[in-house]
């Protein structure tokens, strides 16, 4: 008996609140821009070579629908898919926030930030200030904007420990970031 989903539908319910057994990923919006390419996704290729639809992009095409529900069940044409399979090709697909959060254009990862999609939502995709960085730290490496906007710290200590001798240097890392 395969036991994987005996515990899919648990629930728990402490007081008047309510538990629920969800994945992590649960309600994650990402790009799957890359799985519409030709030779990404394994159905792509197949779909072409019957005449059908992109298996990723059959749903906007088709129903207009912005919405790509994991299938975890096989439904229709569409077969079941393994959940070690999302956790093999998820690393492939930006994370955009949450489904009913509201995302600044700034705090979109790289790769979405472009001007097509500024002037969709009405933004500018130009980041403002001068990109000027002073008081440098000791080890501080420079910043590549070949990178992205985004910042590395390291020091000669590990700070993963976040014990009670560390504390100043961890409160000055973040007062730097």
């Amino acid at each position: 008996v395969d036991d994987t989903w005996a515990l899919d539908d648990v629930e728990l319910v402490i007081g008047s609140v309510c538990y629920k057994r969800v994945h992590p990923d649960h309600m994650s919006v990402y790009d799957f821009t890359y799985w519409t390419l030709e030779d990404t996704h394994p159905g792509n290729m197949v779909a072409a070579m019957e005449g059908e639809y992109n298996p990723i992009m059959k749903w906007m095409d088709l129903d207009n629908n912005v919405f790509l529900t994991y299938p975890s069940f096989p439904s229709g044409d569409v077969p079941n898919h393994s959940i070690g399979r999302w956790n093999t090709h998820s690393t492939k697909f930006p994370m955009l926030g949450r489904f009913g959060d509201t995302v600044l254009f700034v705090d979109l990862p790289n790769e979405i930030r472009l001007d097509e999609v500024a002037q969709h939502f009405g933004e500018s995709s130009s980041i403002g200030g001068s990109g000027v960085v002073v008081c440098g730290s000791p080890y501080e490496a420079p910043n590549d904007p070949e990178e992205g906007y985004q910042f590395d710290v390291s020091t000669r200590r590990n700070i993963d420990l976040w014990d009670l001798s560390s504390q100043r240097e961890h409160l000055w890392v973040m007062v730097g970031l």
